[in-house]
């Protein structure tokens, strides 16, 4: 009775899930159009050099190529205030 039941239960949901599969198109009357590559500007943002060589990051997102790998900027802290300090031995 127990295995009767199982089975049927099995057979039955089996039914369900192919009935509940996925229709395919067969073909449409409309042509596909090819995809278009994206109109993109050129933006050169490329970090700036200082006469020793060393690289200065100025805006975020910035990349540069250090000795290690690649180093990016990924956000600037603004400071509200500089003061200029005097150092006496």
């Amino acid at each position: 009775m127990k295995q009767l039941f199982f089975s049927s239960l099995l057979l039955g949901s089996t039914l369900f899930l192919a009935a509940c599969g996925a229709v395919e198109k067969q073909g449409s009357a409309e042509p596909q159009e090819e995809p278009k590559q994206a109109e993109q500007k050129e933006v050169s943002n490329k970090p700036e050099k200082t006469a020793t060589g060393k690289i200065v990051f100025t805006e975020a997102g910035q990349k540069g190529i250090v000795e290690g790998g690649t180093l990016e900027l990924l956000k600037i802290k603004t400071v509200n205030e500089t003061e200029d300090c005097l150092i006496l031995p």
